[in-house]
């Protein structure tokens, strides 16, 4: 599984909600940087036998879908979500 910087996620985030999700928002140069670090994960995932997915808040899932579907058409978007905390001890 893959997951976007914070950083990056928090960008994408804000270009999203400056237009729409539906809308083109990215800056080409980030577009295109974000587009070879994706297709770079997918490889590795790939070539050690695990499924592409990225995991992504939920309000980036659909428009990073549209962004890479044609490219990579294998990836899996998933939305993140808070899983809740399990408390183990050692017996």
């Amino acid at each position: 599984m893959v997951t976007l910087e914070p950083d990056l996620e928090q960008l994408l985030q804000t270009s999203l909600n400056g237009v729409g999700a539906n809308a083109a928002a990215l800056e080409p140069g980030l577009a295109e940087r974000l587009q070879t670090r994706l297709s770079e994960s997918v490889r590795r995932q790939e070539a050690a036998g695990e499924p592409a997915v990225l995991m992504v808040a939920p309000a980036l899932r659909a428009a990073l879908a549209r962004f890479s579907e044609r490219a990579y058409p294998a990836c899996t978007f998933l939305r993140g979500m808070r899983f809740p905390t399990i408390a183990a001890s050692a017996s």
